[in-house]
């Protein structure tokens, strides 16, 4: 009795690491019709929708980042805050560091 393996049977063990040399064995066919056939599971499984993968739109964006604030707690909320500092604070270079660089 001859048995049909599944296309998601044979992702399964390529997931786990199995050779294509192991599947073809299994399957009872050849290590270049597994790969082409490993190939259209792949390819049938990322295949882009219809209207495309296409950048986001502006809208679609910020809706799905309400979506993602909404679960935040307020602890979390002020730690991603980003904003202006209350006041401007110039960087303090040290005078060892300025005296090396003029030598």
């Amino acid at each position: 009795m001859k048995v049909k393996v599944t296309d998601a049977q044979i992702r399964s063990w390529r997931l786990r690491g199995y050779s294509l040399a192991r599947i073809a064995s299994a399957c009872g066919t050849t290590t270049s019709e597994i790969s082409r056939r490993i190939q259209r599971i792949w390819q049938e499984q990322y295949r882009p929708p219809i209207d495309g993968w296409g950048d986001p739109r502006p809208e679609q964006i910020r809706q799905l980042c309400e979506e993602i604030q909404r679960e935040w707690s307020e602890k979390e909320r002020q730690k991603r805050h980003v904003g202006r500092a209350r006041s401007w604070r110039p960087v303090v270079v040290p005078a060892s560091i300025l005296a090396l660089a003029r030598d």
